[in-house]
């Protein structure tokens, strides 16, 4: 699965020119930028999971983060999640990503961050401080992937409810090619067709 830092990319590159909010129209550069991204060999076919709450203007699709200039510690991932098991080879994985059930506080978590810049002896502001957890209004989504052979994936998606009553998730898992085509090293991006098709 994916580095946490893979998903600060939007943030990192170009410092300022790809923000997050940019998130939601860019493919992916790496293979591992989604949440629990994993790839092929090659690492150009690509899985990963998407999540939505019904409140946040965005899907979760990846891990929120600051980079450098944002914060009082350097560049740092705002999110909670935990790998929690993995085999040499990678024939299994699982991971466990904890969703809060409210809007997530991504201008809370710059503007704190930013004004805690000038004083590094603060402690950073992280997703807990903010108080997006409280009540246990969160789920705990653990994502697992298992392989019968290096070209059979199989994932498994279990989402339990910590919060006191019924909440709402929508799950999408998401299959796409790596984008390697923006940066010439192909000429142009990839396409899914039918292995009968005539077109």
């Amino acid at each position: 699965m994916g580095h946490g830092a893979r998903g600060l990319f939007t943030r990192r590159h170009g410092v300022g020119i790809l923000p997050h909010e940019h998130a939601r129209s860019r493919a992916y550069r790496w293979g591992e930028d989604g949440i629990a991204g994993i790839s092929d060999i090659q690492q150009r076919l690509c899985l990963s999971l998407a999540l939505w709450n019904g409140k946040d203007p965005i899907l979760k699709e990846r891990l929120f983060g600051l980079a450098n200039a944002e914060g009082n510690h350097g560049e740092d991932v705002k999110e909670l999640y935990y790998y929690l098991d993995a085999t040499p080879t990678h024939s299994y994985l699982k991971m466990l990503y904890k969703y809060p059930q409210r809007e997530f506080p991504y201008a809370q978590l710059v503007a704190e961050n930013a004004r805690r810049k000038e004083q590094p002896e603060l402690a950073e502001y992280e997703l807990l401080d903010t108080g997006i957890f409280d009540d246990d209004r969160y789920f705990d989504v653990f994502i697992e992937y298992a392989k019968a052979t290096p070209e059979d994936i199989l994932m498994r998606v279990t989402v339990h409810n910590r919060g006191p009553e019924a909440a709402m998730i929508h799950l999408l898992p998401q299959l796409w090619f790596r984008n390697t085509w923006s940066w010439n090293r192909i000429p142009s991006g990839p396409k899914f067709r039918s292995p009968t098709a005539t077109w």
